[in-house]
Formats: structure tokens, sequence, C-alpha cells
């Protein structure tokens, strides 16, 4: 019984002290190609943000960078946008806020557009530096701007 008991403890001392499993890093990503002007590119990237409730913090036509405002992730909030990794027993760790830029290149007749989001980890879980974007966030964004861009006028 006592065997069983100090086998007990050492078998929990060890998953406790079971160390930080960072995210999967996510594959690198490339911008989307869209059939429409810089500008209607430009205007749609905007659009799409603003019809998430999302401001815009800053835009820099000439050199193609929107950076949205930051947002804090709300608890619960649907985990399928980033992986923070985990802690002892499994627990996953949970983003606190995300940040996010686009950058808008192009000409007259062609564009491309490349969103990315930067997640934190939630500040419980001091020392679990990053997060990686699942790029789910990215894609539908993406998707959005170039459906927007695109449409007939």
């Amino acid at each position: 019984m006592r065997h069983t008991r100090a086998a007990f403890v050492l078998a929990l001392t060890i998953t406790a002290c079971h160390p930080y499993k960072p995210p999967a890093p996510l594959a690198p990503r490339t911008s989307t190609a869209i059939s429409a002007s810089f500008g209607r590119t430009w205007d749609a990237a905007i659009d799409a943000f603003a019809s998430r409730g999302i401001s815009i913090e800053t835009l820099d036509r000439a050199s193609g960078l929107i950076v949205p405002a930051g947002r804090a992730y709300v608890p619960g909030e649907d985990m399928k946008y980033a992986d923070c990794g985990s802690k002892a027993l499994g627990k996953t760790v949970t983003p606190a806020s995300v940040k996010y830029n686009v950058v808008v290149r192009g000409d007259s007749t062609r564009s491309s557009v490349q969103v990315r989001a930067f997640y934190l980890p939630n500040a419980t879980f001091e020392g679990f530096g990053y997060c990686e974007s699942r790029g789910l966030f990215e894609s539908e964004a993406e998707a959005s701007i170039k459906a927007k861009a695109e449409r007939p006028r």
C-alpha cells in the first residue's frame, strides 16, 4: 500500500511538472492574388475589417500597410483561430489578445493581399510566450477582401 501511494505521488508529480508544449508552427502563407486594382483591394480590405467591427489604427497607402486595431480575446471564444500550446496535464493555454496587419500590393489591374494575425497568450500562463495563428482568420479575411474587390460595380 505504501509503495502504491508513493508511486501515485511520483506519477502525479511528474505529470504536474510536465513541461509546456509549444504550439505547432504554421506553414508559411503567401498572399492572395486578386483580379482587381490596388485601389479596389485597398478599399475592400478596410471594409472587410469594418464589417467585423474592427476599427483601423493605421493606414499607409503608399506602403500598402493597414493596421487594424487589436482586440482582447473573449474567454470562451472559439479557439479555432489560435494555438497557444498547452501546459501541465494538457491544460490548453488560451489567447488573451490579437493584433493584425494587412499588406496590399498591386497596380491598376491586379493586386494581392496578405493578412496576418498575432495572438498573445493569456497572462495567467506567464512564461508561455507566444501563440501560433492557425491561418483560419487570415484565410477568411483574405477571401472576404477578394470577394469585395472583385465584385462588379
